[in-house]
């Protein structure tokens, strides 16, 4: 018997399903959905296949794994397949590792008298990888010198996202057939989805596991997961999560982060005070968010118009705010004109745009505020954030989902290649909130995503404890 690890295909679908059945009781993908993974972008697909020769049969136990979640996952996708083959994709739960019931683990399969042996090759920029196994004593080539065709079953998959506009990826589902548990399938999908993460140019890969899912904890830590938090009431049966990362590339420091609670904005026009909520109560836990404070922070900071809808919130709105709750402020913003008016076409409104500029200018001035008219740079976020500030940061969304709207962000942590964000609005069918939170934004992605606009607009907003 061989397992074979590649990308998914459309012939792979009845025996997707088949297998989605067997392995989940819930939150299970369906045939539409698998069809949409298997052939859109920004993910990996890969299956597990196994080749079993005419009068053979393999016996390798009555375990079952299986890896989701009961959360609301988000969809994303990978580069598109030149062989119909892509490769992953994701509105699938993650991380519940089903125990054995004979005492077995996740593991089993590096207790085995005869160890399997690994053949690892490439689909264009994915890998595959071949797992063979003798069940009955000969060796794993015997397969070969079988002269009848040998049957094929898709034994297991892996799905993972890749977040437009970061670096990084998160494992979405894990399946194996109940009767494969123990033979190290599991873990041969776990690195091959690792190794197409990195291909694809993500630093990291996360996911979620329950608390007392100690089998599939083992699996993870064994492969160098790390837990970084953890997430209360995660599951339908209110147990919570662990939240596992690790560095699939180039490990050269540590992530330094801070306690921020994410939150999320209620309306599609409050990402400001929403940001500047999970600052504040970042710095103060004394500090109470509540929807009501939202809409009084903008009512503060708003510009009143943008190009359609409501106005966004100003960055020296945002600091007059803070500032009013007792937190110091500082604002950078490299352009001395009238901020955001060239969205707003009516000139009546154009008018209205310029005042409340003035207006928040003048005030800061009264206040002490300090206005920096400059770009401020990642080196300077960072030694902000070290000593004890959390920025806020004006970014295009043009990187995550191309329709170049303003969008405040916070700064929740940072390491050497990456700053990391608290976005407060996930993207509805697409993201969770767990995918919000700690997102890695490689240096250079960062320079391109912090700049809005036609005048390549950068502006912060940092905030200090009071």
């Amino acid at each position: 018997m061989s397992i074979l690890i590649r990308p998914a295909l459309l012939t792979d679908l009845k025996q997707l399903i088949e297998l989605e059945k067997t392995c989940f009781d819930t939150d299970q993908l369906s045939s539409r959905s698998f069809k949409h993974w298997i052939s859109t972008e920004h993910r990996a697909l890969l299956v597990a296949e196994q080749t079993i020769e005419s009068g053979r049969t393999g016996s390798l136990g009555n375990r079952s794994m299986r890896c989701s979640t009961s959360a609301t996952a988000p969809c994303v996708a990978l580069p598109p397949a030149s062989m119909q083959s892509s490769c992953i994709p994701a509105v699938v739960p993650v991380a519940t590792l089903l125990t054995s019931t004979d005492g077995g683990n996740a593991d089993d399969c590096r207790e085995q008298s005869r160890p399997p042996s690994l053949a690892v090759g490439r689909i264009g920029s994915l890998p595959i990888a071949t797992l063979l196994t003798s069940t009955d004593g000969g060796n794993a080539d015997d397969c070969r010198e079988q002269s009848r065709p040998p049957s094929l079953a898709v034994v297991g998959y892996v799905l993972i996202i890749y977040h437009p506009g970061t670096r990084l990826a998160r494992v979405y589902s894990l399946a194996v057939a109940p009767e494969q548990r123990g033979s190290g399938i599991a873990k041969l999908l776990m690195s091959a989805g690792e190794q197409a993460a990195t291909d694809a140019g993500r630093l990291y890969l996360r996911l979620e596991v329950s608390v007392d899912n100690t089998a599939a904890i083992k699996l993870y830590e064994t492969l160098g997961y790390r837990k970084f938090g953890i997430y209360r009431d995660y599951y339908q049966d209110h147990k919570d999560a662990l939240r596992y990362q690790k560095r699939i590339r180039r490990y050269r420091d540590t992530l330094q982060h801070r306690s921020v609670h994410w939150l999320r904005q209620t309306t599609p026009f409050t990402c400001g005070p929403a940001s500047l909520m999970m600052a504040m109560h970042g710095l103060n836990r004394n500090y109470q968010p509540s929807q009501e404070e939202e809409i009084n922070l903008w009512r503060e900071a708003t510009t009143i118009f943008m190009t359609s809808g409501h106005g966004g919130c100003h960055p020296i709105g945002l600091a007059l705010a803070a500032k009013r709750r007792h937190f110091t402020v500082e604002v950078w913003v490299n352009q001395t004109g009238t901020l955001f008016i060239d969205g707003v076409r009516n000139e009546e409104k154009k008018q209205v745009v310029e005042l409340v500029d003035s207006c928040f200018k003048r005030e800061a001035q009264e206040q002490g505020i300090k206005i920096h008219y400059a770009n401020i740079s990642r080196n300077e976020l960072i030694s902000a954030f070290k000593s004890g500030a959390i920025p806020l940061i004006l970014i295009s969304t043009f990187q995550m989902d191309r329709k170049k709207a303003p969008h405040w962000v916070v700064m929740s942590g940072f390491d050497d290649d990456c700053l990391y964000m608290h976005d407060p609005d996930p993207e509805e069918g697409r993201q969770s909130e767990l995918d919000c939170q700690f997102i890695p934004i490689a240096c250079e992605d960062f320079e391109r995503m912090s700049s809005f606009g036609k005048n390549r607009l950068r502006t912060a907003v940092i905030v200090w404890p009071g």
